[in-house]
């Protein structure tokens, strides 16, 4: 059997909403093999994105582990990272087209190029410390393996809502509250194209 490239074990995941707590997660347990691909299905409001915010490490899990591999790719991009940040991973979108990912053991970018109205180049580059050259335990296929099943997966998606909107049948309709980033883009495009800065 394939190594699970992520892995989430007993995560537990809550919100406090006024007095209430709600337990979005509990005790969940996940894994993803090299190699293979998954569909979440299930209800609107049972957790499906809360679990991919956390394995993507775009949220903390309040209990449990989220497990990439099971080892660091390298040393650390900076040796004076605080203890508490290499647990973390941080994503910033830079408008245009710029991601940026940050990670304790690297750092990757896409830079995103529209050349039509249905294709995109996307260039990416992969910073790590110059020390991990020529060390034994330095394994950045790790992170490079795990993005690119990711990527992959989101392109496909992409590739098939980008069918859907092209019909003339489509109409666009409300963004979801935890898809501000496409929101704030198409504000900021929409203003751009009306003239107004």
């Amino acid at each position: 059997m394939a190594e699970a490239i992520i892995e989430l074990k007993s995560v537990e995941r809550h919100y406090v909403q006024g007095p209430r707590k709600l337990t979005i997660l509990n005790g969940a347990d996940f894994s993803l093999r090299r190699g293979e691909m998954v569909a979440l299905v299930a209800p609107s409001g049972t957790g499906k994105s809360t679990l991919l915010h956390t394995a993507g490490l775009l949220e903390r899990p309040d209990a449990g582990d989220v497990i990439l591999s099971g080892r660091a790719c390298g040393r650390l991009v900076n040796p004076e990272l605080p203890a508490e940040d290499r647990r973390r991973a941080f994503y910033y979108s830079l408008k245009p087209n710029l991601l940026l990912s940050i990670h304790p053991d690297y750092v990757n970018y896409y830079l995103v190029t529209p050349v039509a109205p249905d294709r995109t180049t996307v260039d990416s580059e992969w910073l790590f410390h110059p020390d991990n050259q020529g060390d034994p335990a330095f394994h950045p296929e790790d992170a490079i393996g795990f993005w690119d099943v990711t990527n992959r997966q989101d392109w496909a998606i992409i590739e098939r809502s980008q069918l859907g909107i092209s019909s003339r049948r489509y109409q666009p309709g409300v963004y979801s509250a935890r898809e501000s980033i496409p929101a704030a883009w198409d504000r900021a495009y929409l203003q751009l194209m009306s003239g107004e800065r």
